[in-house]
């Protein structure tokens, strides 16, 4: 349920490290899709850390993950 946005500009280079855009907590128990705002950064490659879920140690679910 709660989780982290990273960006990274470059996977192959090793000096490059990510950066934290934003974070957020779904709540499973609304309908409506949810919008959570994050850091203008330029970027690549996004990464998403889910930090932990609704009960479950070992399997998360993630139906969409859109970003525009």
């Amino acid at each position: 349920k709660d989780f982290e946005i990273w960006s990274l500009r470059n996977a192959q280079n090793e000096r490059d490290r990510p950066v934290l855009i934003g974070k957020g907590t779904f709540d499973a128990l609304r309908n409506e899709p949810q919008e959570f705002p994050v850091h203008s950064h330029k970027t690549f490659i996004l990464q998403m850390r889910i930090r932990n879920n609704h009960g479950n140690d070992r399997f998360t679910c993630l139906y969409r993950f859109k970003v525009l």
